[in-house]
């Protein structure tokens, strides 16, 4: 006889305890209740997409292996780094804004959870990101 497949919420408690967490670090993390994490373990309750993504991406997996037990199919080729050679012919003032947009985007994923960036420091801002060089921070240094 086959083992039955393995649910969702055994997924998430393998993962957590193969991290060597508990459920309230795992909600600690997640910002959720420890309560949930265990609902979500138990079988008794899925989580929503937010906080499926951001379970994803604090156990260091992604949501379709959460959901399906099977990893995504790798993606293709780096559109960034395909980019590059286009964005270096940039003027510098746009470059400028672009890198200032990408930052955003990176601190709003780390606000969020989303981020695999490292878990126990959060930026508390923009300005905490170490890369960021704007506008801001010229007008700060002027002060």
């Amino acid at each position: 006889m086959s083992e039955p497949p393995e649910k969702l919420g055994d997924r998430i408690a393998r993962l957590r305890r193969s991290l060597g967490w508990n459920q309230a670090e795992l909600a600690d993390r997640a910002g959720c209740k420890p309560n949930q994490i265990s609902k979500y373990e138990r079988n008794a309750y899925e989580p929503g997409l937010s906080i499926l993504s951001r379970l994803a991406a604090i156990l260091g997996t992604s949501t379709d292996y959460l959901i399906t037990g099977k990893e995504a199919a790798p993606a293709g080729p780096d559109q960034l780094i395909a980019l590059w050679p286009f964005l270096e012919r940039l003027p510098l003032g746009l470059r400028n804004e672009l890198a200032e947009f990408l930052r955003t985007v990176l601190y709003a994923q780390s606000l969020l959870g989303l981020s695999e960036l490292d878990w126990q420091r959060r930026p508390s801002s923009p300005a905490d990101i170490p890369a960021r060089r704007g506008r801001r921070n010229r007008a700060k240094r002027s002060r």
